[in-house]
């Protein structure tokens, strides 16, 4: 793995972790969620390297371990569209050093949103898109926005919203008691789980502005703009657990399928018993790179 730095929106420099093998068939793009980082999906870069896959991966606005404490967690108006402008520079310059290849988009919870986002602003530019942990906004997204837009007008934009976090990802976790850590939801693998709760460039508490930018973007992906966001031939793949909170044990996932089933007859969706959030860190993980990496070679 290497590091490398580019520089992105507001002319100002981001991290990737570069996975690259020699003479790669194709290259994935990785876009993570919500208080992680790049370094989370080191063995998925590297299962995908040993299925012939490039992988890089762009620590987003306000996430990483090489922002300050300040900044972690928080964003001002725009920096939503700034990480997806990140992952479009990062795109066209791999784009140029593989001109002949074809570029996946994987977009992991709040990735999967920017991912669908990213084909609505800059379409046409990779041969499959994948959303993991994805679920169709409803009234509860709406709610969020609402509400934390009604928090960032009474708070400074940069005060920590640890209400916000109770409602949202605390309310995640009570589903999975006793409880042995606050991120139990994300999967079954406990020490994954103490790693995200112990480290803190992590499962941080995000700050009024970063969750009303947050919460208004999500919100409104997809909506009627998105009707021809995936093209008829398009071919996208959705994943979840069916233990995921995220998508209501896979209700909204569905939901987020049917509505591009709508527009293109190449839109596949895999629900998995018992697992949560995320499916790359489950102990069954198997059985997701095993749908994974077919159909990914299926559309090279």
């Amino acid at each position: 793995m290497e590091k490398i730095i580019l520089e992105g929106y507001q002319n100002q420099s981001f991290f990737v972790e570069s996975y690259e093998i020699n003479q790669p068939k194709a290259v994935v793009i990785l876009v993570h969620g919500v208080a992680e980082c790049a370094s989370r999906y080191q063995q998925v870069a590297t299962i995908l390297n040993q299925a012939g896959m490039n992988v890089y991966i762009a620590d987003h606005i306000g996430h990483g371990p090489n922002v300050d404490a300040s900044a972690l967690g928080h964003w001002e108006k725009g920096d939503f569209d700034g990480c997806i402008f990140n992952v479009h520079v990062l795109y066209q310059q791999k784009r140029k050093v593989f001109p002949t290849l074809p570029f996946f988009l994987l977009g992991h919870s709040m990735g999967s949103f920017m991912a669908q986002k990213y084909q609505y602003l800059y379409p046409n530019q990779f041969q499959g898109i994948i959303l993991t942990g994805c679920a169709k906004a409803d009234a509860l997204f709406k709610f969020g926005h609402l509400f934390s837009s009604l928090m960032a007008m009474f708070h400074k934009k940069t005060t920590r919203m640890p209400i916000i976090d109770r409602l949202s990802f605390g309310a995640f976790n009570k589903k999975f008691r006793p409880n042995q850590t606050n991120c139990d939801w994300l999967c079954k693998d406990k020490e994954i789980c103490q790693w995200y709760q112990d480290t803190p460039y992590v499962g941080f508490v995000g700050t009024a502005g970063f969750y009303q930018e947050f919460y208004k973007n999500v919100s409104k992906i997809p909506n009627r703009k998105y009707k021809h966001v995936i093209d008829q031939d398009q071919p996208l793949l959705l994943l979840g657990g069916k233990e995921d909170m995220v998508s209501n044990r896979g209700k909204k996932l569905k939901k987020l399928a049917r509505f591009y089933q709508k527009q293109s007859n190449q839109v596949q969706y895999y629900l998995f018993d018992h697992l949560r959030h995320e499916i790359f860190n489950e102990p069954e993980k198997q059985e997701v790179f095993d749908i994974l990496i077919p159909w990914m070679e299926e559309h090279l």
